[in-house]
């Protein structure tokens, strides 16, 4: 897997403070310009933040503010664990191609997520998340899910369906690269999270089925939610349409379900969950 722990020459930054130097001189120097190209493009996709925002942040940073990149928790640096990673996801599906991974730090950014760069997907991980790097795997294995299934059938318009087959595939993936987890896990909710999602399923299904083609309720079961549905509810569901269909149709090989276009192909060979 071509590896770029970014986040390195981010520590060569730290490891200038404090001095009387500005901040922003030695930012640029070790880690904006030989990165550049990457961070650019980050900062462009995901419009959060624009080189005078990331200048006014910089000056602004307190070394111990970033203390697990020097020194990481359980003594694992994250390309290992990206390494190791890397070998579980492909014994479930093998590919002829590797993911580019980039390791960085932003401001603000995204545990994990896929972007455009250089003219193909490739997955960033935004360290300065991390308290610990216990969820590290698990959002690896998910990115790659997601970075295979781009690889295999390119973007899909973004309906409430195609997030709930994309996330729901996600979170089967990275289930069988690491089966040792609590469920929670691989939804990144709580405990309590998933137990209201199982009770309520019913409701949320019904709620659901008519939106699949439209993208009007994306950001209600993926982002924000409302005073009815907690966020982050439709990474339960998607995980509930995926594994209730291997089950009932006795499919065990996600790589076929990889590449499926349309949830509706899978509910209609499980009309128990129509």
């Amino acid at each position: 897997m071509p590896l770029y722990p970014l986040y390195k020459d981010f520590v060569k930054f730290l490891n200038t403070l404090p001095r009387k130097e500005d901040p922003w001189e030695s930012y640029q120097r070790y880690y904006l310009q030989p990165h550049r190209d990457f961070l650019l493009a980050y900062w462009s996709h995901f419009k959060w933040m624009d080189l005078e925002q990331v200048k006014q942040r910089v000056r602004r940073i307190r070394r111990g503010d970033y203390c697990c990149l020097e020194t990481p928790p359980g003594g694992r640096p994250p390309e290992q664990i990206a390494q190791q990673t890397l070998r579980r996801c492909q014994q479930i599906v093998v590919t002829p191609a590797e993911p580019d991974l980039y390791l960085f730090v932003g401001f603000f950014s995204a545990d994990a997520f896929l972007m455009p760069f250089k003219g193909k997907p490739v997955i960033g991980v935004g360290l300065e998340r991390f308290k610990d790097l216990s969820s590290l795997e698990i959002m690896l294995a998910h990115e790659y899910c997601h970075w295979l299934r781009r690889c295999k059938i390119g973007d899909r318009p973004p309906t409430l369906g195609n997030k709930l087959l994309s996330e729901g595939l996600a979170g089967v993936f990275s289930q069988l690269a690491f089966p040792d987890r609590p469920m929670h896990k691989y939804l990144f909710l709580s405990p309590e999270r998933v137990s209201w999602c199982r009770e309520n399923l019913p409701a949320l299904l019904e709620l659901v089925q008519p939106e699949l083609d439209s993208a009007r309720l994306t950001g209600l079961f993926f982002k924000k939610g409302n005073s009815e549905i907690p966020p982050r509810t439709g990474n339960y569901l998607g995980y509930r349409l995926i594994t209730e269909y291997m089950t009932r149709c006795g499919r065990q090989n996600i790589e076929e379900l990889i590449q499926t276009e349309n949830i509706r192909d899978l509910l209609r060979q499980t009309p128990e969950m129509t």
